[in-house]
C-alpha cells in the first residue's frame, strides 16, 4: 500500500472536482515489508532495489503494492548496482564467496556469478567502459571486470581507509573511478590493464557520488562538517582540487546526482543544487535550487529519528531509506529554475 504523508506547508490548494486527484504531493512516505539501506533506482523495473538487513536484496515500486524479496544470499557487500547496458540485471558482492551475485532484476533470482578479486565488498560501474569494479573488504585493491567479455582486468592497490566508497563515471572511455573515505579522495584512470592514481586531495569524505557529465567531477560530503564539495581533475588533468563548496548547516548523510542537479540529504532535508557541469563554478559555490524538509512526514516513533541509510535518484523523486526501518521518503526532484 502506498502511503502518502504531505507536510502542511506543501499542501496543494488545487482544485477537488470528481476525477481529479490534483498534484503530486512533494513529499511521500513508502512503507515496505523489511528494512532497507542503500538503495538504487532501477530503470529496467522502474522500482528501487535496496539491500535487507538479513542478505537479501529488495524491490519496490514506487506507485506497486508489496515488496519482492531475493533468495537469502548469505553474507553480501555493502551495496547493490544495476548493469548500466542491461537493466535487467542487477549485482550484489559476496565477500566470503569471492564473488559477485548477478540478479534477475524481475524476479530477483540469482542467474550467474562472477569472480571479482579477493573478498569483493563495495561495488561501482563505470559505464562508459562497461566495467563491474569491486572495492575489497579489507580495501587494498580495486578489480574490475568488463561485462562484455567478462575478461577479468588486474587488480589495483589503493589501501584506502576501512570506511572507504568507490564512485565509478558515467561516461568515457579509459577505466576511471575514484576511492574516498576519511583518508581523502584518490583518482584512478587508465586503458584496461593500464590504470594508475591520477590524482588525491586531503579531504575527509564520508559519501560521494559523481557528475553524470562531466566524469572528472565528484560530489562529496566532507566527514564532520556540515559542507558538500565540488572535487575535480584540473584543466591540466593531474591532481585533484575543490572547485566549490557549500555549507548546508548541517551534516550531509548521503549525495546523488542526474545531468542536472545534485542531492543532498541531510537529517531533516533534502539540499538541491545545480551541477554546472560545462560552465563551471566561477565563484566557488555550489547554487542551491532548493530546500525540501522531510522528517515531519515520517511517522511518529523510531522512524522519526532514524538515521538516513541510503539514498537513490529515481525518474521522478529522491527516495531515501532509514536504519532499522520499514519506510522510505520520496521527494519529488524540483525543477531547474529558468536562467
Amino acid at each position: 500500500m502506498l502511503v502518502t504523508a504531505v507536510l502542511p506547508a506543501m499542501l496543494a490548494t488545487a482544485c477537488a472536482t470528481a476525477g481529479d486527484a490534483g498534484p503530486a504531493p512533494i513529499v511521500v512516505v513508502r512503507h515496505t515489508e523489511a528494512a532497507l539501506h542503500e538503495p538504487v533506482w532501477s530503470p529496467g523495473t522502474h522500482a528501487l532495489l535496496a539491500l535487507t538487513d538479513d542478505g537479501r536484496v529488495a524491490r519496490v515500486g514506487p506507485g506497486a503494492p508489496g515488496t519482492l524479496l531475493s533468495p537469502p544470499l548469505g553474507r553480501v557487500g555493502e551495496n547493490v548496482v544495476t548493469d548500466p547496458d542491461d537493466p535487467t540485471v542487477a549485482f550484489v558482492a559476496r565477500p566470503d564467496a569471492g564473488q559477485v551475485v548477478a540478479l534477475d532484476t524481475r524476479d530477483l533470482h540469482p542467474v550467474g556469478t562472477l569472480p571479482l578479486g579477493a573478498a569483493p565488498d563495495y561495488l561501482a560501474t563505470d559505464e562508459g567502459s562497461h566495467v563491474l569494479l569491486a572495492l575489497s573488504e579489507d580495501r587494498t585493491t580495486v578489480s574490475g571486470i568488463d561485462l562484455d567479455d567478462r575478461r577479468a582486468l588486474p587488480p589495483q592497490e589503493v589501501h584506502a581507509s576501512a570506511d572507504a566508497e568507490l564512485d565509478g563515471p558515467a561516461r568515457g572511455r579509459p577505466v576511471a573511478y575514484h576511492v574516498l573515505g576519511s583518508d581523502g579522495i584518490t583518482h584512478y584512470k587508465g586503458a584496461p590493464g593500464e590504470v594508475e592514481e591520477k590524482g588525491h586531495i586531503d579531504v575527509r569524505a564520508s559519501h560521494g557520488a559523481g557528475d553524470r557529465v562531466k566524469v572528472d567531477r565528484i560530489y562529496v560530503a566532507e566527514r564532520d562538517s556540515d559542507r558538500l564539495l565540488a572535487v575535480e581533475t584540473p584543466p591540466d588533468h593531474e591532481g585533484l582540487s575543490v572547485v566549490a563548496t557549500a555549507d548546508l548547516e548541517s551534516p550531509v548523510r548521503d549525495v546523488g546526482t542526474d545531468e542536472t542537479r545534485v542531492y543532498a540529504a541531510t537529517d531533516d532535508a533534502l539540499v538541491v543544487f545545480a551541477t554546472d557541469s560545462f560552465i563551471g563554478y566561477p565563484d566557488g559555490h555550489l547554487h542551491r535550487i532548493a530546500t525540501i524538509p522531510y522528517r515531519d512526514a515520517l511517522p511518529d516513533g523510531p522512524a522519526r529519528s532514524a538515521s538516513v541509510s541510503g539514498l537513490a535518484v529515481g525518474a521522478d523523486r529522491v527516495w531515501l531509506t532509514f536504519d532499522g526501518q520499514d519506510a522510505l521518503v520520496g521527494i519529488a526532484r524540483p525543477p531547474i529554475p529558468e536562467p
